[in-house]
């Protein structure tokens, strides 16, 4: 006997899809599967929805009239104000080419950063001995900021600056301490 997850897999079908078979019956789950095709459907067809957009713009969810979006360049949260309504008419006219029945009213943009913690940052500390494992970190840190000219702060005595007092203690105004 098999697995009836991995025959729902074989057959192209996810596990959302059978419990939409499961639950049909249910009147409280109908609107979370109608939900759930409608993304299906955004998702399918949002290169031909939003055409250059879809390569900064990524489909989240659609949840009551509101379509969610993902990017990963922080600009586009704000941006896309501008470009909604040219956005949204083109799903609508889609939607209505492909005989579906259903409305987009707004857009929500939300940042959701790619994973960048693998990817080191082009050019950063190029050219210094990668401490990231050692002990001696900070004191090796130190000792090429002293070498650069720079001193411990004037107030705290715990941050080297090179102008006397560090942003710390400018902040919280500790100049004459």
């Amino acid at each position: 006997m098999t697995c009836p997850f991995i025959e729902w897999r074989r057959e192209g079908l996810s596990s959302v899809d059978n419990l939409s078979s499961i639950l049909a019956d249910q009147k409280g789950y109908q609107d979370f599967f109608i939900a759930h095709r409608i993304t299906r459907f955004i998702q399918a067809h949002w290169a031909e929805m939003a055409g250059k957009l879809a390569l900064e713009l990524r489909v989240a969810y659609f949840k009551n009239g509101i379509l969610v979006l993902e990017s990963s360049n922080q600009m586009w949260v704000s941006e896309v104000a501008f470009y909604q309504q040219d956005v949204l008419n083109r799903i609508n006219e889609v939607t209505k080419a492909h005989g579906r029945k259903f409305k987009i009213f707004r857009l929500k943009v939300v940042f959701r950063p790619e994973d960048s913690a693998d990817r080191p940052i082009a050019g950063l500390g190029e050219g210094l001995p990668d401490l990231r494992e050692s002990p001696e970190k900070l004191r090796v840190m130190n000792e090429m900021k002293m070498k650069q000219g720079m001193a411990f702060c004037r107030c705290c005595f715990a941050v080297l600056t090179d102008g006397g007092i560090c942003s710390f203690c400018r902040v919280e105004g500790k100049f004459g301490a």
